[in-house]
């Protein structure tokens, strides 16, 4: 090794010291690379939240950072114990306490502490219960029990409130909700649906009141009623034109009050008087002293008792009654005036519209419109295919991202190992590229000299 570097140049001595120190720098970068931590960010909702995950991760010894900014990263190694500490600190938040809270039981509890207890285990009960469905991750769960008097006109029902906090990406619906509001009614004795108020862990009712059903109600009512009658007319035009020659719309205005009125009345007979319940009739004679006047005379004297009744109606009208109705037909085909005004009375007929409340029936002939610009369709579809191309592009770029982070780790790998191979492979070609022999030199050189006097010689002739 050492004749080695004693017949290279200082040229060649110089480039195998560079090569020698740029390995050395990329060894130690690449350890350093490989070897530092990579971390990464732990999704929190709140500081308090940081604080308890950073005390769990102190317990833990885990490797983490909390930036300026608030934000908590973790050792990526250990990132999927910190996810346990974080489902595990998420939960200890809100401690449910069950049945079980009666398996010590104290004979010198008093009434009230009974049912407290009794509250706070149904409450416990209904969180494990409602924290056990798929698209629920916990749920939080407030009673007020029903307050049984002696008189039941004075108690109180029962009323529950339930915060739900719902999986990561997933969206509560209509019937998620009154399932939550079913489950908590049937657990409770007394407790209505109506009175199972259900939250979000936003804060926003997901459940609506009695109001809200009963209006939810009326526009069910009112789209059905609509459908009825379109129905109808429908069927009636479609006798005397082609069903593209006609358009049927109807608008039905329900009541949204609820009255009840009470009516008193008297019970009287047919002459205006009430019941004879009890006659008295005296008779008494009357004596005259005068003789030329009649004979002594009877006089009878008669009591009445009437009794006059009373009658008492009430009635209730509920909501959803039909207030008013109002239909319009709008025709592309021609007709007259007569026919028009025969179809009106067909169609108030059928329909039963009353005047009196206020119905109306409208029929309007219009002339059909020729439209020569491009088919809806076609912009659709143009539309469609530009507003697809972008996301097949967006769609293709995803996947080559996660390709990309899923080979990372390997490419890591293959530089580390390929990349002092290739260093020490060009040093080797470097090192073998030395200079010949002095002899050879030597020897080389009076052959080159040798060739030139004979092509000098041979010119020279």
């Amino acid at each position: 090794m050492g004749n080695i570097i004693t017949t290279l140049t200082p040229v060649q001595k110089r480039s195998m010291m560079a090569a020698a120190a740029l390995i050395i720098v990329l060894t130690v970068l690449a350890v350093v690379w490989v070897v530092k931590a990579n971390y990464q960010a732990i999704p929190v909702d709140n500081v308090q939240q940081s604080a308890a995950l950073i005390e769990k991760f102190e317990q833990n010894n885990l490797d983490y950072k909390y930036t300026s900014s608030g934000e908590l990263l973790v050792n990526q190694e250990q990132l999927g114990k910190s996810q346990l500490l974080l489902e595990q600190a998420q939960g200890s938040n809100f401690l449910s306490h069950g049945l079980e809270l009666f398996d010590k039981t104290d004979y010198g509890m008093t009434e009230h502490a009974q049912k407290v207890t009794f509250q706070r285990a149904m409450q416990g009960e209904l969180e494990r219960t409602l924290s056990s469905l798929s698209y629920i991750n916990y749920a939080r769960v407030h009673l007020t029990l029903a307050d049984k008097k002696l008189f039941s006109s004075d108690s109180l029902p029962a009323k529950a409130s339930v915060t739900l906090f719902a999986e990561p990406g997933y969206e509560m619906t209509r019937r998620n909700v009154t399932g939550v509001q079913s489950l908590v009614a049937a657990a409770i004795e007394g407790l209505n649906t109506e009175q199972v108020t259900v939250f979000s862990q936003h804060g926003k009712q997901l459940s609506s009141g009695s109001a809200d059903s009963d209006e939810q109600a009326l526009l069910v009512g009112s789209a059905a009623k609509e459908a009825q009658l379109i129905q109808k007319v429908e069927k009636l035009l479609a006798l005397y034109m082609m069903p593209s020659q006609f358009a049927v719309s109807a608008s039905v205005e329900l009541s949204h009050k609820k009255m009840s009125s009470v009516e008193k009345s008297l019970l009287v007979g047919p002459s205006g008087e009430g019941v004879i319940i009890r006659k008295k009739t005296s008779n008494r004679g009357l004596t005259n002293n005068d003789e030329q006047s009649e004979p002594n005379s009877l006089q009878v004297n008669e009591e009445l008792e009437y009794s006059v009744g009373s009658k008492t109606e009430q009635s209730t009208q509920l909501a959803g009654h039909v207030e008013r109705v109002s239909i319009a037909v709008a025709l592309t085909a021609n007709v007259g005036e007569q026919q028009i005004a025969k179809l009106k009375t067909l169609l108030a007929s059928a329909t039963g519209l009353n005047k009196a409340r206020g119905d109306t029936v409208a029929i309007e002939y219009f002339e059909p419109i020729i439209l020569t610009n491009t088919p809806p369709a076609e912009v659709a579809n143009s539309k469609s295919e530009l507003v697809t191309q972008p996301h097949t592009k967006l769609q293709t770029s995803a996947v080559a991202t996660n390709q990309w982070a899923l080979n990372f780790t390997s490419f890591q790998m293959a530089l580390l190992i390929l990349m002092p191979a290739s260093i020490l492979l060009l040093g080797a070609v470097l090192i073998r590229r030395r200079r010949l022999p002095k002899k050879e030199r030597q020897a080389l050189l009076q052959e080159v000299s040798q060739w030139l006097e004979a092509q000098e010689a041979s010119n020279a002739r």
